[in-house]
């Protein structure tokens, strides 16, 4: 059985290019810390990535503000507690062709100030000014890019 600590001083993380890198292993304990320091969050390039593993939301919902998601070629969707990530003030989606949608709760990470999705056809239909069907989940980011625009 693995073992992951979360590590409560740790600011940044990138996890890019791993393309061994299980971290969908659902034997995986995880050590709950309260007060984790999570600010930066880049994860890319781990094509055995299916969905965001919970380590994230451990300790991080209340400090993770800037978090990259890239290349996650078989990535579906993006989980249900996505909405608890309170301090998120920048989200980048990028070249993950199979996403579909995002999560219900989007409306609710009010300090989200910065959208940006590229690369991912599926989820752009979705995400299309006034008429897509997750366009409300994120009208309230003031900026938004999206390249289907």
């Amino acid at each position: 059985m693995g073992y992951i600590l979360i590590l409560p001083t740790l600011e940044v993380l990138v996890i890019s290019d791993c393309k061994k890198l299980d971290l969908t292993v659902e034997e995986l304990e995880l050590e709950r810390k309260e007060g984790g320091s999570l600010r930066k969050l880049a994860i890319g390039g781990v094509p055995k990535l299916e969905s965001l593993p919970k380590w994230i939301l451990l300790g991080s919902t209340k400090t993770l503000q800037y978090l990259v998601i890239r290349l996650l070629e078989n990535i579906l969707t993006l989980p249900t507690w996505f909405q608890h990530l309170t301090s998120l003030q920048s989200l980048q989606i990028s070249f993950c062709p199979k996403l579909l949608v995002l999560p219900e709760g989007m409306q609710h990470l009010t300090a989200l100030k910065r959208l940006i999705i590229q690369g991912c056809p599926k989820l752009s239909k979705r995400c299309i000014e006034e008429i897509g069907e997750d366009w409300t989940k994120i009208a309230h980011v003031p900026y938004f890019y999206c390249d289907n625009r």
